[in-house]
């Protein structure tokens, strides 16, 4: 299964640049460089993205998992070269550019894992911390950031984009070989391959356009950089609050559906609520953004309920409530452990200062006891048992200088703190 050569970047229909990154760079050359990384950036970014539906396609067309058939082996070979085309134009045009200094290793070299410890530099914008010394150390260090020229932002720019180009030159490099050995019979695997070589090759992809817009437009909300695409951890954030949801409503009109109802009138209604919680699930941000494998699974739980009659509608309702306490599951995935974590932490200290503060004057608590509500409710999802808890935060913020709805808040983040740190 081995991949063709990348197409010429001539032959490739690139999405345009963003206005205001082409307005801050005034030297012609230098701006050809910047789009020409962008664009090409934004491209693999738009080709990866389409992994997803073509894997929901194909699982959906197959009615389970993918066969190991010379068909499928077919698939996978499309799917490798149509969804990573635009990565590979990216990674040829990042070599061409690659400072003639650079001293890094050659790809052959480049480890594997490497690519997380490029993404996470090229991803951070310039630290200016007061911890590494006093007012005006952070003061000279900001003012020599904003004044580098133009050619030494993007000679630091480039250094850090080829950094990440080696890694994902090593992870193409991997794929090929991977494809390969898996062969005709291991079609299901190889997608599994594509998937996940997905999905960390687009971080890298999306640090490195984070890297010219913080040398260039720093200013620039991260979340327009390149629209549509979402990072592993948002993705898993979206799908988890989806569920949570879905799991409320579907658990909500279950229960109807299996309690008696002599009349039938209850059972007719639950029943009508409850396709049409599914429908909109199926249509919404989180389903799309699933592993295809349980949306495909989703979806027909919802075309079942449509079609199927009372009967054996309850029989359906009842496995769909299984399946979903199922997905909690994702709360497993290493990036959202890391995440809830971390978010546990600044719960914690967000509570614990808001309390402090309070003390001395209501109005000077009021920002830490916002970042506590926020951090609570970046854990939806976590643990359907303070699920309850936290939505009853969900309009809180707005009003948190009144003092009654702050400490309300504010209990309840301790309360969340303490259940979700046993």
């Amino acid at each position: 299964m081995k991949s063709p050569p990348p197409m010429p970047a001539d032959a490739l229909p690139l999405p345009p640049v963003d206005g205001r990154l082409s307005a801050s760079l005034h030297d012609p050359q230098i701006a050809a460089v910047v789009s020409e990384v962008v664009q090409h950036a934004l491209l693999a970014l738009l080709d990866m993205q389409r992994l997803d539906e073509s894997l929901f396609e194909r699982h959906q067309g197959g009615h389970g998992p993918v066969k190991e058939d010379a068909a499928a082996a077919l698939v996978v070979q499309t799917l490798s070269t149509t969804i990573f085309r635009g990565l590979r134009a990216f990674v040829s045009v990042c070599r061409k550019r690659r400072p003639a200094t650079s001293q890094l290793s050659t790809a052959s070299e480049f480890e594997f894992g490497d690519l997380e410890a490029a993404v996470a530099a090229a991803s951070k914008p310039a630290d200016f911390s007061l911890d590494a010394g006093d007012i005006g150390d952070v003061l000279a260090s900001l003012d020599e950031h904003l004044s580098a020229s133009e050619a030494e932002r993007l000679a630091a720019v480039l250094e850090k984009v080829s950094s990440i180009e080696y890694g994902l030159s090593s992870q193409l490099q991997d794929l090929e070989e991977r494809l390969a050995q898996t062969g005709s019979g291991g079609a299901a695997q190889a997608l599994e391959l594509l998937d996940d070589t997905q999905s960390s090759a687009s971080e890298g992809v999306y640090a490195a356009l984070r890297a010219v817009y913080d040398a260039f437009l720093p200013e620039a909300d991260p979340s327009t950089l390149a629209p549509g695409y979402l990072t592993t951890l948002q993705r898993a954030l979206l799908v988890r609050r989806g569920l949570a949801d879905l799991a409320l409503e579907v658990n909500a009109q279950n229960d109807v559906l299996q309690a008696d109802d002599p009349g039938g009138a209850l059972h007719a209604t639950a029943l009508s609520t409850l396709r049409g919680v599914m429908t909109r699930f199926v249509a919404s941000e989180s389903c799309r953004a699933m592993r295809p494998a349980d949306r495909v699974q989703v979806s027909r739980f919802e075309s079942q309920l449509n079609e199927q009659a009372l009967g054996a509608a309850r029989f359906t309702a009842e496995g769909l409530a299984r399946y979903l306490e199922s997905l909690g599951s994702i709360n497993r995935r290493e990036v959202l452990v890391v995440h809830d974590q971390r978010t546990l932490t600044e719960l914690r200290e967000a509570v614990a200062t808001a309390r402090q503060l309070s003390l001395i004057r209501l109005r000077l608590a009021v920002e830490p006891a916002r970042k506590a509500v926020n951090a609570a409710l970046a854990l939806y999802g976590k643990n359907p048992a303070t699920d309850g808890l936290i939505a009853s935060l969900r309009n809180a913020g707005p009003a948190l200088h009144r003092e009654e709805v702050f400490e309300l808040a504010l209990r309840v983040c301790e309360r969340l703190a303490q259940q979700l740190g046993t």
